[in-house]
């Protein structure tokens, strides 16, 4: 399998395999609206405003709302880590060729700015679905849900031309494609949670709450049961597994895409989410052998030691204390940009550019300088150790 010759999927063999089954389809709903209905365009709506009048799809069956609720209270309870740990997500998934590619095609690397934009509108999006109604039909949760199902439906058809069908890659954004979108949202997060972010696993009811309200989530971006990954917690955790087998493989053959999306989220993030290139430079080297995968893929160059210092980082969102403290501000900059959208912008276009060069101009490079000269400290023998050796 080399995704760099075709976008067909992994010969998966595990719990992935029934997702395969959904190359072909799309979504029957949403994709037949007229275009103009389904389009992001900027000149037709802001980027964080959500669509109106795109027909929903009736609850399901199976649906247990207490459940849904509580899985809600969870993700919000959990927001901060699950952030951190949906952008880790995030960054090793720009290795899936098809996804890579349709992102790029999408104009996702088209200039920093927008770059940021469209993934910080994702992250608010995904906020709503925790802190706004999941039952109400005109609830900012549903409202927002059904906005990223019609821009799925615009990518579809913009994209079409890129897949050949007849050689067994399917369609764009498929029924397999959202299955494994759904499976970086929901069940990749909770890994990275568990192990990246220190969190240890969580409870078996948190995690059915979790994998539940995702479930409900899915069905409502348009998967259909025969292709959900959450419709159990067991299944999703299978799922995971059988994913993860083929990541060293991903590495290995990455399109262009993805190094291209890397490097504009990299250049994009620092320059307007205020922490500095250096520093996600240095995140995304660390994720790359976070499972001991010992596979080096990346074109970056990460200041020495700094890759160290961001999964340490990384490993302090898990802690109750950060997790509580990056709720509150995200919930807090979710609203200002609601409400007050002018000052958000207003930051991010002058503010974070300015604290992110004295980021990458002097903070990160006094870090380097303090990690070279104090891990290769601690390192050294003692001098009981040196007198030991000397003996034998």
């Amino acid at each position: 399998w080399d995704p760099r010759a075709s976008f067909a999927p992994p010969p998966y063999s595990g719990a992935m395999r029934r997702a395969l089954g959904g190359i072909g389809v799309g979504d029957e709903l949403v994709d037949t609206l007229p275009l103009a209905r389904v389009s992001p365009c900027m000149a037709n709506r802001k980027c964080l405003a959500v669509m109106d009048g795109i027909p929903q799809s009736p609850e399901p069956e199976w649906v247990d709302w207490a459940v849904v609720r509580r899985g809600q209270d969870l993700w919000k309870h959990h927001l901060g880590s699950a952030t951190v740990a949906l952008a880790n997500a995030l960054m090793q998934g720009f290795s899936i060729a098809r996804f890579a590619e349709v992102l790029k095609y999408s104009g996702y690397s088209k200039s920093l700015q927008i770059s940021a934009e469209r993934y910080l509108a994702t992250g608010f999006f995904w906020t709503d679905w925790w802190i706004h109604p999941l039952d109400d039909p005109q609830s900012q949760a549903r409202k927002s849900i059904y906005t990223v199902r019609a821009m799925h439906s615009f990518a579809r058809r913009k994209c079409a031309h890129l897949f050949s069908q007849e050689g067994g890659e399917g369609i764009p954004l498929s029924q397999y494609d959202l299955a494994e979108v759904q499976l970086g949202f929901s069940g990749v997060c909770m890994s990275i949670m568990e192990v990246e972010l220190g969190m240890g696993k969580l409870p078996d009811a948190d995690t059915e709450a979790m994998v539940h309200v995702w479930r409900l989530i899915g069905w409502h971006l348009g998967i259909l049961d025969d292709f959900n990954v959450c419709s159990s917690a067991r299944g999703l955790h299978d799922c995971v597994e059988d994913y993860m087998r083929w990541t060293p493989s991903r590495f290995l053959t990455c399109r262009e895409a993805t190094h291209h999306l890397q490097l504009a989220l990299v250049e994009g993030f620092g320059r307007h989410a205020f922490l500095g290139e250096r520093y996600y430079e240095a995140l995304l080297v660390g994720l790359q052998d976070s499972r001991c995968l010992g596979i080096s893929y990346l074109r970056f160059q990460p200041l020495p030691g700094l890759p160290l210092v961001a999964k340490f980082l990384v490993r302090l969102c898990g802690t109750r204390l950060v997790n509580a403290v990056l709720r509150t501000v995200l919930l807090r900059a979710r609203t200002r940009l609601r409400y007050a959208p002018g000052l958000d912008v207003w930051s991010r276009q002058y503010v974070s550019p300015v604290i992110a060069k004295l980021f990458d101009s002097i903070l990160w490079p006094l870090v380097s300088i303090a990690m070279r000269t104090v891990v290769p400290l601690r390192q050294r023998p003692s001098f009981k150790d040196s007198r030991t050796t000397k003996a034998l």
